[in-house]
């Protein structure tokens, strides 16, 4: 209408934009537009794209080079994939990926095998998971070793000591208390709330050694498998009301305790564990056995150890764990052949 006034009248384009409240830019665009055999106004926002082949993104994921630190490739690949599968997805897949290389390349040399029957040792660790409309989700993720059994209480804030202390206590009461918990150094585990339930119930705290969290390494791979679980589940959803979150969030730990592991002989975690069965085989006289036993090797390394401060002390009670659950067959060091040392 604007070129046939302009034809018409002889009235210049750009008055009959500003008349028409329309940029002048605009215009030419929608011309030229027009001049190509294209429609002239284009619905905004990025264009339906087809379904995404997962299978092809993670085949391409696996051919890139992964580094201890860094795959090399991944901005190319987001170009590539621009439009079709979101930034924080990708990265997810490259991850879980670059993590998956460098296991196998640990598994080349040594690996932790765990009595998967033995339901003496829980770990736990605080998991952070963003929602979309930036509001977080803290998992206080609680792992058993042997069996994978997952637990996840979670919460719209990070978790105090005394959060962790009453769902440890509703974990103990629910399942039995396990001999032994790993943590990771957190002031929010290490508390005084916390020590006092464990104290209760005769658990034996022990942490992961400083800046090393592969150390605790199965509570990192329950992380891991929450965080992308309770992705699927709130996938699509720009707003979760509060209320929902424990229904997302028990869903996913549901999932994760109920997927067929070949280290568990092709059954879950749930069969494993025995939800309705009480796992606190030992009475409390044979914990305390078990503390004067570790209290006993523990106090052995310090004698051997020089230094005596506080890390000297954490490293040997860690130690004396470790050698007690070797020592029951309840975790076992294997080499694989083709790295046994060669002996003269």
């Amino acid at each position: 209408m604007l070129s046939q006034y302009h034809n018409e009248h002889g009235f210049s384009l750009r008055r009959l934009c500003d008349a028409a409240h329309v940029g002048y830019g605009t215009f030419l665009r929608w011309q030229r537009r027009r001049s190509e055999g294209r429609p002239a106004v284009c619905e905004p926002g990025p264009q339906p794209v087809g379904p995404l082949d997962m299978a092809a993104v993670e085949a391409q994921v696996e051919n890139l080079h992964h580094g201890n630190r860094r795959t090399h490739g991944t901005g190319r690949l987001y170009q590539e994939l621009r439009g079709i599968i979101s930034r924080r997805k990708l990265q997810a897949l490259i991850k879980r990926a670059r993590d998956e290389v460098k296991a196998a390349g640990r598994a080349a040399r040594w690996r932790l095998e765990w009595n998967t029957s033995s339901r003496h040792v829980w770990a736990m660790d605080t998991k952070e998971v963003p929602l979309a409309d930036g509001r977080k989700v803290w998992f206080q993720t609680i792992r058993d070793l042997g069996s994978r059994y997952t637990l996840g209480p979670c919460g719209l804030h990070t978790p105090t000591g005394s959060d962790i202390a009453a769902w440890l206590e509703v974990a103990f009461k629910e399942h039995g208390a396990p001999l032994f918990l790993r943590m990771d150094n957190a002031a929010n585990e290490n508390c005084p709330e916390v020590l006092a339930v464990l104290a209760r119930h005769w658990v034996v705290p022990f942490n992961s050694p400083l800046h090393y969290p592969r150390y605790n390494g199965g509570v990192e791979c329950a992380q891991r498998e929450i965080e992308e679980g309770f992705e699927d589940w709130t996938e699509g959803l720009s707003a979760l009301p509060a209320e929902y979150i424990p229904a997302h969030a028990n869903a996913t730990i549901h999932k994760i305790n109920h997927r067929r592991r070949p280290i568990l002989g092709g059954r879950h975690a749930c069969q494993v564990f025995a939800r309705n069965a009480r796992h606190a085989t030992l009475n409390t006289g044979r914990r305390k056995e078990v503390v004067h036993d570790l209290t006993r090797v523990a106090a052995s390394l310090l004698d051997e150890d020089a230094a005596g401060n506080g890390h000297h002390v954490r490293k040997a009670w860690r130690r004396a764990v470790e050698w007690w659950l070797e020592n029951k067959g309840i975790i076992r060091i294997v080499q694989t052949p083709e790295c046994q040392p060669v002996l003269a």
